[in-house]
């Protein structure tokens, strides 16, 4: 898979996560406390009916991001390619502190998954840093700058989204499976990479995603 594709498999993920949101399913961010010991920090969602009525502001928002070398900007859109996956997407800004510590442990993340044996339908888990406002070509200019090479670029330029979502500042994290958002952390990250990628590759590999196997077990 190129670069070209896979920067569009990660926009339609990320798309997903917002449009299919206000399908949240809190028993499943519940059964995957079962399979995957949860990171500290991290918290299930569990009140879909107040995530879905403020979701439904964002889902009216296009994401945008750089998709190649000439400069174009296009919009995203949800894809069944995405689907059965775990998404980690970090928001943040470049005027944020906490935000920029963060960053090169999400980019060792990102390095660590790449690299990662484990894979749900071709899909490894998969890492977005997702900027508030901005101008794509300067954020992918200032992550190259810093050396962190493994993170996408992600440009959200609605800044409201951050109210949209409910969440009360930066940086803030939502991990989407099967493109709804389950679990999310307010704050800085204090984890390790591979204390994350071994959550995400647990959710990655586990029953939740494969039904099939599940019942395979019981049967």
């Amino acid at each position: 898979m190129n670069k070209i594709s896979r920067y569009k498999t990660i926009i339609a993920v990320v798309s997903v996560i917002l449009l299919n949101a206000a399908t949240l399913n809190s028993a499943l961010a519940s059964s995957a406390l079962l399979h995957c010991a949860l990171p500290t920090g991290f918290s299930p969602v569990e009140t879909p009916f107040v995530w879905q009525t403020q979701l439904s502001q964002v889902t009216r928002q296009q994401l945008e991001s750089q998709l190649d070398t000439t400069g174009q900007i296009k919009t995203g859109s949800a894809d069944d390619a995405t689907r059965k996956s775990v998404v980690f997407v970090n928001l943040w800004a470049q005027w944020c502190p906490p935000c920029l510590k963060e960053l090169p442990m999400l980019d060792q993340l990102a390095r660590t998954l790449e690299q990662s044996a484990v894979e749900v339908n071709s899909l490894k888990p998969q890492v977005i840093a997702l900027h508030l406002g901005g101008n794509p070509r300067a954020i992918a200019a200032d992550l190259q700058q810093r050396g962190l090479t493994a993170l996408y670029p992600f440009v959200e330029p609605n800044v409201a989204t951050l109210n949209a979502l409910k969440l009360i500042g930066l940086p803030a994290t939502l991990v989407a499976i099967d493109g709804q958002v389950h679990f999310h952390h307010m704050g800085y990250l204090p984890h390790t990479s591979q204390a994350l990628a071994q959550w995400l590759n647990c959710l990655s590999d586990s029953s939740l995603l494969n039904p099939t196997q599940e019942n395979r077990h019981e049967s």
